[in-house]
């Protein structure tokens, strides 16, 4: 089995929020599961393959396709990392409406 990345999950995060999983949509990012560079838009380096929605998280594997040094750079890190600790990964969300607590 491939090491699989945490896009989501329902933990608190850094600002205080958290997001339920069973409220994300997913159709846009399933249609262009693109892996950026540092948040840069237009620097890819590869694609999220294999994306599940299971026990309260969002997962995937990661694919570089080494075209740019970047992409080859990420795909040396993640081999090397016998445990998944490559962290932040990020992902644009759309807050579609607030829920009260």
């Amino acid at each position: 089995m491939a090491k699989r990345i945490r896009i989501s999950n329902e933990t608190l995060n850094c600002y205080g929020t958290w997001i339920r999983t069973e409220g994300i949509d997913l159709t846009q990012f399933n249609r262009n599961p693109v892996l950026l560079w540092m948040h840069q838009r237009g620097v890819v380096i590869g694609m999220i393959k294999d994306i599940r929605v299971a026990d309260g998280e969002v997962t995937g594997e990661p694919w570089f396709d080494e075209v740019r040094e970047e992409s080859r750079l990420a795909k040396q890190q993640w081999k090397r990392a016998r445990y998944v600790w490559v962290r932040p990964t990020s992902r644009y969300l759309k807050q579609a409406k607030m829920l009260p607590c």
